[in-house]
């Protein structure tokens, strides 16, 4: 911390020195441009302790303790989020987020002025000296704590530290939305019965609202994905599939050519906008509901993959399970319904958190193995590609034609369509060791050809991990 002026002025002399004019940024050459965007981000990290010290200031003298005498308040601010947003002209989500940041480090001077003379130091938290060390970002950093929310009386701060500590190690990895996902399992984890509570909560302000006028019916909906949400949105989702597409293998012709159908042909196949799209299809369900044969049962079943459970949990009969993509939590009873309806598909994960399976000696993955790929990968693998499942194809990690590979899930990893011409065109690898998989950029890409890791775009691999973690922490 006594260094920050420090740093701070040598980052900003580095940023500096690239140029004071366009031409002379415009005469750099490729490997300076490179650089010089690391000396920005590397100021802008010595910038972020400066925004959060600040920030927590505006919290602590802005406290409802102090009434409209407070800072914000008399600058005709409700909240410290707002007077910075007033400030910076950032958007509000950034002002909140670095608004909770500060709160953070207020709590930590909160709890060293209510120690005894004497008494030990208040602990300061792994997160908030990533966060003024600029390890991790903003966003970042936000994420954590808001997922993990404050201690109460069934986690305590000292909990939340090691929970923070373990989230940190995916900080990196996962984007802050998936961060926010894994947080919120973690404290799921300690506090179980913060599952049920949550349910209760979603199902007392569920609702369905609509309306009539000028020659058009509309309305909107607000339901639990436990009961039915999640199903409805993945309909609507299954509307777009032949638009959006899934986790395919290129389709080739005859002679094994790549058939490829430019966004023009997509397009003239079908002229209606998504959004109208949508509205058929989400017409078309109702009305097939309507014309249903009201004699008739109709037929069991969830969609597949739906709803992610250890076996640990099923054999015990007590824990919570997670439905896939948002994450939400859900109590054993609550799982009981999704059992009786549809009983299980298992997807068996080894210790690398790769999924096993029985490999086939073909070239396509197979519906299944694909199914599987998409859970484990979570979308395109590629670093810094944010691209979901239906957006990627599978690439054999060994070529299928030069290395002979076979087609096993553990053979295969997601990439987009770009990523994966990316990876041939370049001459570039993907090496697995254990359950990680490393780009191995070709040497147009990186002369020294280093290593970067790809991890799992889902943040309910990552979350496994967490529940293992803090399943082992809770033995020892």
């Amino acid at each position: 911390m006594s260094n920050l002026a420090e740093q701070l002025l040598q980052s900003a002399s580095a940023v500096a020195a690239l140029g004071s004019e366009a031409a002379e940024i415009a005469a750099l050459d490729d490997v300076q441009l490179a650089d010089g965007m690391a000396l920005v981000a590397e100021h802008r990290r010595d910038l972020q302790a400066y925004e959060i010290l600040l920030s927590a200031q505006i919290a602590k003298r802005s406290s409802h303790d102090f009434g409209n005498d407070g800072l914000a308040r008399r600058n005709g601010s409700a909240t410290p989020a707002i007077f910075i947003q007033s400030i910076t002209g950032s958007s509000m989500d950034e002002a909140v987020k670095l608004a909770s940041l500060g709160t953070m480090l207020v709590d930590v001077e909160a709890e060293a002025e209510a120690q005894p003379i004497g008494g030990a130091p208040p602990v300061i938290s792994d997160l908030a000296t990533a966060a003024l060390s600029g390890a991790v970002s903003v966003d970042a950093a936000a994420a954590i704590r808001k997922g993990l929310g404050r201690p109460d009386e069934a986690v305590t701060a000292e909990q939340l530290r090691e929970a923070e500590t373990r989230l940190l190690t995916d900080a990196g990895k996962v984007s802050p939305e998936a961060l926010l996902k894994l947080a919120r399992v973690a404290r799921n984890e300690l506090d179980c019965e913060a599952i049920a509570r949550g349910q209760k909560q979603r199902a007392e302000i569920r609702y369905v609202r609509s309306w009539q006028r000028d020659g058009m019916s509309g309305g909107s909906w607000r339901i639990p994905n436990e009961d039915g949400g999640s199903d409805i949105h993945y309909a609507l989702q299954q509307l777009l599939a032949s638009r959006t597409g899934g986790p395919r293998f290129p389709q080739t012709d005859v002679d094994g050519n790549e058939v490829v159908k430019s966004a023009a042909e997509v397009t003239l196949e079908d002229p209606r906008t998504f959004e109208q799209v949508l509205a058929d299809g989400f017409v078309q369900i109702f009305l097939n509901g309507l014309r249903a044969d009201p004699s008739v049962v109709p037929s069991a079943g969830r969609v597949p993959v739906r709803v992610m459970v250890t076996d640990t949990t099923l054999n015990s009969g007590s824990g919570s399970a997670l439905l896939e993509g948002s994450l939400t939590a859900i109590t054993f009873e609550k799982l009981g319904e999704y059992l009786c309806e549809s009983g299980t598909v298992g997807v068996l994960f080894d210790d690398d958190n790769n999924v096993i399976d029985v490999g086939r000696e073909q070239r396509l993955f197979t519906k299944r193995q694909r199914t599987g790929l998409g859970i484990r990968d979570g979308g395109c693998r590629y670093p810094g590609c944010d691209k979901p499942p239906a957006w990627t194809e599978a690439h054999h990690v060994r070529e299928w034609a030069r290395h002979g590979g076979c087609t096993d899930i553990v053979n295969g990893i997601l990439l987009c369509r770009y990523h994966h011409m990316l990876i041939h065109e370049t001459h570039s690898e993907i090496i697995r060791e254990g359950g990680t998989y490393w780009l191995k950029p070709g040497k147009i890409l990186d002369p020294t050809q280093t290593l970067i890791e790809m991890p799992s775009k889902n943040p309910l691999v990552a979350a496994m991990k967490t529940v293992a973690a803090m399943a082992v922490a809770a033995t020892a």
